[in-house]
């Protein structure tokens, strides 16, 4: 399947409409509780569900829902190391996510799902405990969850974000989700020779 039936640009287009809230829970899980916080707090909104009745992979079951409130779905077990890095992610991603993690235990890194958020709801993260924020998202780039990320951190802490989206060349290619993903920024691969690239946490 082509771009047509894998939502890529979906964020843009709602965060141009006033008072939505965009609900995209990267797991069963947080998809339940996703609903409930809907059926409780009725308001505009959109919701970008997977189709695999995706995994919870964290052990952190308990956990607040609200609007531009990070879930911590793993922390680092590093110790001895002043260098942090924080990934935050929407969406039904966790299970590449988990796969980093897994395969990154000598790096310093804290990983964060942001289940609902839109222009209409504050990011409520301390960015200034890192040294490097990463966002992640399977959607392009222009007008995204990094874009909102960027426009809820102050202006002297935006130098601290990086970001993983998918590249523009999506539009021409057909396959499935995980050949998509593979293909156009979001493998293995793509986390670490990113993170590589971009600071030295690999000694």
């Amino acid at each position: 399947m082509g771009y047509s039936h894998h939502a890529i640009q979906d964020y843009g287009l709602i965060q141009l409409f006033p008072n939505m809230l965009i609900y995209s829970p990267s797991s069963a899980l947080e998809a339940e509780l996703c609903l409930k916080y809907l059926v409780n707090n009725p308001s505009p909104s959109y919701f970008r569900l997977g189709k695999n009745g995706e995994k919870d992979f964290s052990s952190n079951k308990q956990f607040t829902l609200q609007p531009g409130l990070p879930r911590k779905i793993f922390q680092s077990t590093v110790k001895n190391n002043n260098s942090r890095l924080a990934i935050l992610f929407t969406g039904a991603i966790q299970d590449i996510i988990n796969e980093f993690f897994l395969k990154s235990a000598h790096i310093n890194i804290d990983v964060f799902s942001v289940p609902i958020w839109a222009s209409s709801a504050c990011l409520d993260f301390e960015i200034s405990n890192y040294d490097m924020v990463i966002t992640v998202e399977d959607h392009l780039l222009q007008g995204g969850f990094n874009k909102w990320i960027s426009e809820q951190v102050p202006y002297d802490m935006r130098p601290k974000l990086r970001h993983l989206a998918l590249d523009k060349d999506i539009m021409n290619s057909v396959g499935s989700r995980e050949f998509l993903l593979n293909k156009h920024g979001l493998s293995i691969n793509d986390f670490f020779n990113f993170i590589k690239e971009d600071n030295n946490r690999w000694d």
